[in-house]
Order: C-alpha cells, then structure tokens, then sequence
C-alpha cells in the first residue's frame, strides 16, 4: 500500500503531511519548494520509497 503512497507522491509530486508536523517528500530537491514555516518548523522526512513512509510514520 505505501509503495502505491509512495508512487503517487512522486508523479504528482506532492507533499504527505501527516498529523503532528512531520511532512513527506520524495526527493530531497523537493525541501526547497515548501513554504518556509514547513522548513523551519516541521519535521521535513525525505522518503521515495513504501518502507521510508511506513517508518517515518511510526516515528511521527
């Protein structure tokens, strides 16, 4: 399932946020496009692949 997450994110490339502010990219150019207060303040997780999302959920 997260695989699917994890290929969706990088086609459209969009941004998971996940409850708490811990935010999902999939590449790591892609910290550069977030608003500043999701940088400075979030947790920013680079993660392109299902495993990297399931683990950066459970460390959310």
């Amino acid at each position: 399932m997260m695989n699917i997450i994890s290929d969706l994110i990088r086609r459209l490339e969009a941004v998971l946020i996940l409850p708490g502010g811990t935010v999902i990219v999939p590449r790591s150019a892609d910290r550069d496009h977030l608003p500043e207060n999701f940088k400075n303040e979030w947790s920013v997780v680079v993660a392109s692949a299902g495993e990297e999302i399931t683990k950066a959920i459970q460390a959310s």
